[in-house]
């Protein structure tokens, strides 16, 4: 059974940039190099801010922010991390940070006091495994693939730490309008807005879409938030009869969709009283469930 996974997670090749790279070094060094390329920064534009207005907050939450890191709170933010995390490069899990406590809690508070004050720490705190985890059975591409980053206790520790800080006062400087990652909220408010949005919308038939010159700033106003975005997984959908719809798709560099469809896992644009509608979510179950049996469950036994 080991060595049948071993043999699946074995990486013997793999495309990237439309180039096969079959040796190990090759193999490593051309995924860090696709990787670098995607999250750095290509300097070539960058949005002007000046004259925007930002929710602020207050003097006491800013203070709250900078205070300096208590035992008690680095020690609830440790307690509350998965103690079964795979380790990083320092080979040490979150299990051993958690039961060994009061035997590192010194080093622990001497790192974070060291931080607080020079708001910097040593690059190698943030070394990391990266391992590749494949997306669909018989993964070739580098696209195909999903990058899971195993990094040490200590950085994920201060991470915690920081999270639960922001935490507290997010909400104060987030738009409402974001539904998720804020304390309260929840993702699926946007997914019954955009269905409601759409309904109204293929009941009034007026809805009319064509190029225009602000296309680009909408196109620009994403890059704000620092993150690319992946175009390969968005679409244009149309609402009724929509004019110019190819150019505006190349012009932005996306696929054209229609309605249906699906919208965080939910369907979009269909007639909910339709069973078929859940056909998509019924299969996407079939599929981890016949992912599971194959990985998970034992040859040896024969399922009824």
């Amino acid at each position: 059974m080991a060595n049948s996974h071993r043999r699946r997670s074995c990486l013997s090749k793999i495309k990237i940039n439309g180039n096969w790279l079959t040796e190990e070094q090759d193999i490593k060094g051309g995924v860090v190099g696709a990787f670098e390329n995607l999250l750095t920064d290509p300097g070539d534009w960058h949005p002007s801010m000046e004259g925007l207005d930002f929710n602020r907050i207050d003097g006491e939450d800013a203070a709250r922010l900078e205070g300096v890191f208590t035992e008690a709170e680095v020690f609830s933010a440790l307690s509350d991390l998965n103690s079964d995390k795979a380790p990083g490069p320092d080979g040490f899990s979150l299990s051993f940070w958690q039961f060994s406590w009061d035997f590192v809690k010194d080093e622990v508070m001497g790192f974070m006091k060291e931080f607080h004050e020079h708001d910097r720490f040593v690059r190698s705190l943030n070394s990391t495994f990266l391992v590749l985890i494949p997306k669909k059975p018989d993964a070739e591409d580098l696209k195909d693939i999903r990058p899971i980053n195993l990094i040490g206790g200590l950085y994920k520790l201060l991470a915690k730490v920081l999270a639960n800080r922001i935490k507290k006062v997010v909400g104060k400087v987030v738009s409402s309008a974001q539904n998720t990652f804020v304390e309260g909220r929840q993702i699926l408010d946007a997914a019954l807005i955009a269905n409601e949005a759409i309904d109204s919308l293929l009941k009034r038939r007026e809805m009319r879409v064509g190029c225009c010159d602000k296309r680009k700033k909408w196109r620009r106003g994403c890059a704000i938030s620092g993150l690319r975005i992946n175009l390969d997984k968005n679409e244009i959908l149309p609402v009724g009869r929509v004019e110019n719809l190819e150019a505006l798709a190349l012009e932005v560099g996306c696929k054209v969709g229609r309605l249906p469809n699906s919208y965080l896992g939910i369907p979009l644009g269909a007639n909910h009283k339709s069973v078929a509608v859940w056909d998509g979510v019924e299969e996407r179950f079939r599929r981890r469930l016949a992912l599971w049996k194959r990985n998970y469950i034992s040859k040896g036994v024969e399922l009824p």
